[in-house]
């Protein structure tokens, strides 16, 4: 069995009067009527109008006061935070305290340039409002009709303004309230405008307590509290009571002002009501071939479209089926303490709005739930300690330094009787001179009293100072790159640090980029119904630009008989192709986009542009106009569509221009083909041309290549002579270093022959003689009194060990070492008494190349 439709929040039997809309419902079983509905409908028309009113009070005050006591610590809690951001930071009894002994009790309250850092970064990176078709029903172009109708409403409103006064709330003590509500443009028009503001006061506003959504979408009913002064009063509500409503007031709104003579106190309540409904799905005939199928509640469909015409044409809608439903009514009433000030036609009730949403949307910050109750917070929640720790070591560093010419002065008992007021103030109040007694209780003369000086320590102070600054940062996640001053170098290090602060804080931006996605979802809902008569209105483009469009919803033929008539009219020719755009077909989706403001996209495409056309200088033609027009500074525009008349034809676009007539276009495309085929003749004779010109370039290419390889080969030719000839004077070089070589090793070898001839013969017969035997001896041809290094080469040859200096080399060294003078006019003597034998000469050797 399906089980029975439950709102977001429950709703109790007592919350709602007699005979009220949600009691039948509680009493109806899937939308089906029962005998205990029938039965509450008779108790509700048996009741009179004082009764209903005085239940639709009551369940007004059960729910306020349901609200104020849910929210009572967390109220406290909030007015608490945004007391301390307003520089209220000392408790009461400290600061008593140092203001009765005269101590300095300051308040550096570094707070705001926080909450500053992250408001001016979501007015940078404002959430824009995006609708998107999900049904056949629903197209891209009225889409951004709508889009544009919602950015023309937060101009229009200055809703910048309220996203700022309400994520201000928010950052501060942890939940902002936006308000959507409708007035009429003038005070001489039927015409109503959609409003965004931001309650001044968000402790005005009650909430439902069983809405868990951040963007309470789910919140079943919602006061605001607002005071109107009397004499406005009496104009809006003439003959209406003037009741206090002083117990309707809550912590954060209690002040005294409110319940003055100077106002009365009413409150604004909303809430929803469970209305059973008809659910229908049927095809409409929008003049294409197949019928769109779409689904609505059956009361909005018009009973008209649903049948014949007068001419037996088929009807409009043709309804398929049909369920029953439960749907979610808006009601709306302006209350005081006794009586129902705006609401229904008895003033019994509230009236119907459009949409299921209550129309006040939270910002809220971080949420908590904490032992079953709900706990919103800022920024400030966390940063009071550190603040206050900050400003405590100042004040102490204040006073250390301040006071310390002013030390206490020490004297004996009795000196300062006299003039004591005075003593009592020398360490507040400069005075000229100060008199004092000479002599003590006792009578005895003292000397002057003297003060006891002391040298201020305060580095511990500076150093606890600079702690309790690093705690501020850090408890709120922002450090000094994201600020004025940063300790990093490189730019890699100070980016991180930027976006480090802006992690630590994007959850502000986060909520309040889902409040207004909120916003936008009810004004889905309200447009189509405060414009539903056909009307031209003025929208504003994702470019900022306006334009004029023709809108209606569900008024087809009004909106055709509108434009029949104004068809000369010079404003209909400046509307978006003379299209209408029907604002109540279809179904969209809502989303928001979290980009750079327009200013700050225009700056970055100008630059982009720049940079494109730089490296691509073809593409001026095609870009000055768009770059120019991006452009702010005076003159842009005007150069902007002068750079127009630069741009191709074929790259044109025909916004604004006017119609041609079918003559001139003949004339005109009759124009254009002669020009094609003239190009194309230009282009064969061109390509003629080129096709010669290509030719001679060719037979000039092979003239150069011919000269270029002559003259190569004569090179070639060249470096092979030098080549040659310096192979011939190298070849010759070597033969003559292989000719002195060659007479060098002969020479050797015909000295070594002979001194072998010579060791190998027989001695000669020797004498008997002493002189000859000692002759004999000293005359012996021995190898070794031969030069050292021919003797080497002959002990080498002959395979012998390499032997010691000769007797002949001995001999002459020990002469070298005693030498002699000789007598005059003798000849030196013969070395050892033997004489020497010369070297033989080498013959010479036979010519080589003779032979």
């Amino acid at each position: 069995m399906p089980t029975q439709p439950r709102t977001v929040a429950s709703i109790d039997a007592d919350d709602l009067p007699p005979g009220s809309v949600g009691m039948r419902l509680a009493s109806d079983q899937y939308g089906v009527r029962t005998a205990d509905g029938e039965r509450a409908d008779s108790e509700a028309a048996a009741q009179s109008t004082y009764e209903r009113v005085q239940q639709f009070i009551a369940t007004a005050r059960k729910r306020w006061r349901q609200s104020a006591d849910y929210e009572a610590e967390l109220r406290k809690e909030m007015l608490d935070d945004l007391r301390f951001y307003n520089s209220e930071q000392w408790p009461d009894n400290i600061k008593m305290d140092r203001v009765l002994d005269g101590r300095p009790c300051l308040t550096i309250n570094r707070l705001p340039q926080f909450v500053r850092q992250v408001l001016n970064q979501a007015r940078q990176q404002r959430p824009a409002i995006q609708y998107n078709p999900i049904d056949n029903g629903a197209d891209v172009d009225t889409a951004e009709v709508l889009q544009g109708i919602a950015r023309s409403i937060e101009r229009s409103s200055k809703a910048p303004m309220a996203y700022n006064t309400a994520g201000e709330h928010q950052v501060i003590m942890g939940r902002g309230w936006l308000r959507i509500r409708a007035d009429w443009i003038a005070d001489d028009s039927f015409e109503q405008e959609i409003l965004i503001e931001a309650p001044e006061d968000p402790f005005t506003v009650y909430p439902d307590v069983a809405a868990g959504r951040p963007d309470g979408s789910d919140a079943q009913w919602g006061f605001l509290i607002a005071r109107v002064p009397w004499h406005e009063y009496k104009v809006r509500y003439p003959g209406k009571a003037r009741a206090s409503m002083i117990d309707w007031t809550s912590i954060g709104d209690e002040a005294a002002e409110w319940v003055n003579e100077n106002g009365v106190l009413v409150a604004e309540y909303y809430y929803i009501e469970m209305v059973a409904a008809q659910l229908a799905e049927y095809l409409v005939d929008v003049g294409e071939e197949q019928p769109l199928k779409l689904t609505t509640y059956k009361d909005a469909i018009r009973d008209r479209d649903t049948k014949p015409g007068p001419d037996g044409e088929p009807p409009l809608i043709t309804i398929l089926r049909t369920r029953p439903t439960i749907r979610r009514q808006l009601k709306w009433a302006t209350i005081n303490g006794i009586e129902v000030l705006e609401g229904n036609e008895d003033k019994t009730g509230g009236r119907s709005l459009p949409g299921p949403f209550i129309p006040l949307v939270p910002i809220q910050g971080e949420k908590l739930v904490v032992n079953g109750k709900r706990n919103l917070r800022g920024m400030i929640r966390d940063a009071k300690d550190p603040q206050r720790t900050y400003n405590f070591w100042v004040s102490a560093e204040t006073e250390m330094i301040a006071l310390a010419p002013r030390a206490p002065v020490i004297g004996a008992v009795g000196q300062f009787e006299t003039t004591k007021e005075q003593w009592l103030l020398a360490n507040r109040r400069n005075f000229p001179f100060l008199e004092y007694d000479p002599v003590d209780i006792n009578g005895n003369l003292v000397p002057a009293p003297q003060r006891n000086p002391f040298d201020a320590n305060v580095g511990p102070i500076i150093q606890a100072t600079q702690q309790a600054d690093m705690d501020l940062k850090s408890v709120i996640g922002m450090f000094d790159a994201s600020q004025e001053r940063s300790r990093e170098q490189s730019g890699k290090a100070i980016v991180a640090r930027q976006q480090q602060g802006e992690q630590g804080n994007s959850h502000f931006l986060a909520n309040q980029a889902l409040s207004i996605e909120q916003v936008g979802r009810i004004l889905l809902h309200w447009i189509p119904v405060y414009y539903d008569q056909p009307r031209i209105i003025r929208i504003v483009g994702i470019d900022d630009r306006e334009k004029d469009v023709m809108v209606h919803a569900g008024n087809p033929e009004a909106a055709e008989e509108m434009a029949a008539g104004v068809q000369d009219n010079p404003l209909f020719k400046t509307l978006q192709n003379g299209a209408l755009y029907d604002l109540g077909l279809g179904r969209y989706d809502v989303s928001v986009s979290v980009t750079p403001s327009f200013q700050s996209r225009r700056a970055e495409s100008v630059e982009a542009m720049t940079q494109l056309i730089q490296a691509f200088p073809l593409a001026a033609p095609y870009a000055l106009d768009v770059l120019t027009k991006n452009m702010d500074w005076p003159g842009a525009r005007e150069l902007s569509e002068r750079f127009k008349h630069l741009v191709p034809p074929e790259a044109r676009d025909d916004e604004g221009q006017p119609d041609i007539p079918p003559e001139v276009s003949m004339q005109m495309q009759q124009m254009q083909q002669e020009l094609q085929l003239a190009q194309q003749q230009l282009q064969e004779q061109q390509q003629t041309i080129e096709a010669k010109q290509i030719e001679q370039e060719g037979l000039q290419k092979i003239r150069k290549m011919e000269l270029e390889s002559n003259e190569r080969l004569a090179e070639i030719k060249q470096d092979m002579e030098l080549a040659k000839i310096s192979e011939k004077a190298k070849a010759d070089r070597l033969l003559q270093l292989l000719e002195a070589k060659l007479d060098e090793m002969s020479q050797q070898a015909e000295f070594l022959h002979e001194r072998r001839m010579q060791i190998e013969a027989p001695p000669e017969p020797q004498k008997v003689t002493a002189a000859p035997q000692q002759r004999q001896v000293s005359e012996s041809l021995n190898y070794k009194d031969a030069p050292p290094d021919i003797r080497r080469q002959i002990e080498h040859q002959a395979g012998l060990q390499p032997s010691k200096m000769g007797a002949l080399e001995l001999a002459e060294r020990k002469a070298a070492a005693q030498p002699k003078t000789p007598a005059a006019g003798s000849k030196p003597a013969p070395a050892a008494g033997g004489k020497s034998f010369p070297l033989p000469k080498a013959k010479k050797k036979p010519d080589l190349k003779k032979k």
